[in-house]
């Protein structure tokens, strides 16, 4: 199960819940098991508005059989749409997308909830749970970035270097540190 929520429209779309899906598949099975052994997963995008617009608390997407009379295909694979903006206090997504919005516990319906956002909100405890794991969020991204720099700082490279013409494929990955294979793509795409 993989449970998203996205605040930006931009970021919930239909697309990225498929990624999603594939990656918790990319996980599930190793070399040589049997694919009748994957279990259900579920792709869950809580969104701040209502995604597709008809006013319901929940959008199920399942794949279906066209030239069956669109029967449900079964591969177990499913994606649940949660709608944001849906407050029916008497349905239980109505509920839940009321304490989402509160800022203070003691303005939501569900204890469970409330009690853990009070207890991370207004004890000694919980503020420095909340810190610690925004301070790793923090370096983890830091991390990601710094990498991400690595990596186009050596594609800028190889590519001054496909460009001053004096260097093999093979010795441009070699000084760069990028495989033959994106070395070879970056020489394509400046032929075209």
């Amino acid at each position: 199960m993989d449970i998203e929520i996205q605040r930006s429209d931009r970021g919930a779309g239909v697309k990225r819940a498929r990624f999603h899906s594939s990656m918790i598949d990319r996980t599930l099975l190793c070399k040589g098991d049997d694919f009748e052994d994957l279990v259900d997963t579920y792709v869950i995008f809580i969104t701040e508005n209502d995604k597709f617009g008809k006013g319901i608390p929940l959008y199920h997407v399942e794949r279906r059989i066209k030239e069956m009379e669109y029967a449900l295909f079964g591969d177990g694979a499913h994606i649940i749409y949660v709608n944001g903006e849906y407050r029916n206090m008497e349905h239980p997504v109505g509920s839940l997308m009321h304490d989402f919005n509160c800022k203070e516990a003691k303005d939501m319906v569900n204890p469970l909830l409330a009690e853990e956002v009070r207890y991370l909100k207004e004890t000694e405890g919980g503020r420095s749970q909340m810190c610690r794991l925004l301070e790793e969020m923090r370096n983890e991204t830091a991390e990601k970035a710094k990498a991400e720099g690595k990596a186009e700082e050596r594609v800028s490279t190889a590519l001054k270097m496909l460009a001053r013409g004096r260097d093999s494929i093979e010795e441009i990955a070699e000084m760069t540190g990028l495989s033959l294979e994106e070395v070879q793509k970056l020489a394509d795409k400046q032929t075209v």
